[in-house]
C-alpha cells in the first residue's frame, strides 16, 4: 500500500496513526511493515488483509475522513506467480 496523506493531516500523524490502526483492527487488516518515504507518496506499507473488500472498505474510510489518499497492489510470491502462469499454459515459469 502506498499512501500520500492530506495536508491537514500532516501535523497529527500519531492521532492519525492510532485510528488507522483501530480500523484496521475492525477489518481483519495486519500492518507487516511501515515507513515513510519521499517522493510521490508519504508512506509504504505492507499489510496483510483478509480479502480484498477489507481493503476497499479501508480505502473508502480512508479517503471518506479525509486523510488522503491510498494505492493499495496486491503482492504475488513466486509459487503463486508460477501457479497463475501454468493456469494459462506457460511453463516453466
Amino acid at each position: 500500500m502506498l499512501g500520500k496523506h492530506h495536508p491537514d493531516w500532516v501535523a497529527t500523524q500519531l492521532t492519525r496513526t492510532n485510528l488507522v490502526y483501530e480500523q484496521f483492527q475492525k477489518l481483519g487488516i495486519k500492518m507487516l511493515f511501515s515507513n515513510y518515504v519521499q517522493g510521490p507518496y508519504d508512506f509504504v506499507g505492507i499489510i496483510e488483509v483478509p480479502d480484498a473488500e477489507a481493503m476497499l472498505a479501508f480505502s473508502i474510510w480512508y479517503r471518506m475522513n479525509k486523510y488522503g489518499h491510498i494505492v493499495a497492489m496486491p503482492a504475488f510470491n513466486r509459487d503463486q506467480m508460477q501457479d497463475a502462469g501454468r493456469r494459462v499454459g506457460v511453463e516453466g515459469t
